[in-house]
């Protein structure tokens, strides 16, 4: 077969398995994306660079996308209110540990490390 055998603790991988492994040092995806691929996300950022037509003060269209997005969180938005929050500060990393109690210990950190103190 060409599937990998266990046999014990190690792997045993087939020769025709090993054929097919990418060596070392090579691309599994020589060629890469085809030219011409579309990518929504490049599309979205020149879109939003450009100048908005219509605007008065020549703003971007991300300029004015922003302020659309803090508008709705001043105004009660919450979705709008937790995509700001975590732009600014990103997603918490949560820590979870068990400590020698049994008892489940949680930390909370932002993408700097800072641990707000404990009450």
């Amino acid at each position: 077969m060409d599937k990998p055998q266990d046999q014990g603790k190690k792997r045993v991988l087939s020769q025709e398995f090993r054929g097919r492994m990418v060596k070392p040092g090579q691309s599994g995806c020589p060629g890469g994306k085809p030219r011409g691929t579309l990518c929504l996300t490049a599309q979205l950022r020149r879109e939003l660079r450009k100048v908005c037509k219509g605007d008065k003060e020549g703003r971007k269209n991300f300029e004015i996308f922003v302020q659309q997005e803090i508008l709705r969180a001043l105004k009660g938005d919450k979705e709008a209110r937790k995509v700001l929050w975590e732009r600014i500060d990103g997603l918490p990393d949560a820590n979870i540990n068990v400590n020698t109690q049994g008892e489940f210990v949680v930390k909370l950190t932002n993408r700097d490390g800072y641990c707000p103190p404990e009450d």
